[in-house]
């Protein structure tokens, strides 16, 4: 029998964000899916629904947060102003209060970290997000580059 239509994806989401609990509580070897049933409030079952395993709700936790930091940079870009120097300080805010106000997130990427070295998936998660910070931080540098604002260098050093 399936959830209730509009449910599921509530559900989902609270699950996830159960496990994000855990994870920055327990850290991934204390991580089990009883506990993340017990967080969320719901079965194992019904956790069991949702997720095949372990590793497919982490790969759930990694996609959220690293969406929420994408979420959270496009909207200090959106409201940091036009100029290159502006919006660095922006992105840059940006990351440093994610640091402050969520505190679980790093916590929670640090325990990522340590299986990316196992886990493709959580690699490719990380690599798109790296990647995709390289070329928002790379546009501001070009733009404050071709504006004056910032010296040409080799960005390799």
């Amino acid at each position: 029998m399936s959830p209730k239509r509009g449910v599921a994806p509530l559900r989902r989401t609270a699950i996830v964000r159960a496990t994000i609990r855990c994870l920055a509580r327990d850290g991934y070897t204390g991580l089990t899916m009883k506990k993340v049933a017990r967080e969320a409030g719901v079965s194992q079952g019904i956790l069991h629904y949702y997720f095949a395993d372990k590793r497919a709700i982490l790969v759930a936790a990694l996609e959220t947060v690293t969406a929420d930091l994408d979420r959270r940079v496009a909207a200090a870009q959106a409201r940091g102003g036009k100029d290159a120097k502006t919006r660095l300080r922006a992105l840059v805010a940006a990351c440093l209060r994610l640091a402050v106000e969520e505190r679980a997130f790093w916590i929670v990427f640090v325990e990522f970290w340590g299986e990316m070295m196992h886990d493709r998936r959580l690699r490719e998660i990380n690599a798109a997000l790296y990647e995709r910070m390289r070329r928002l931080i790379g546009a501001v540098v070009v733009q404050g580059v071709r504006a004056g604002t910032f010296r040409h260098t080799d960005g390799r050093r």
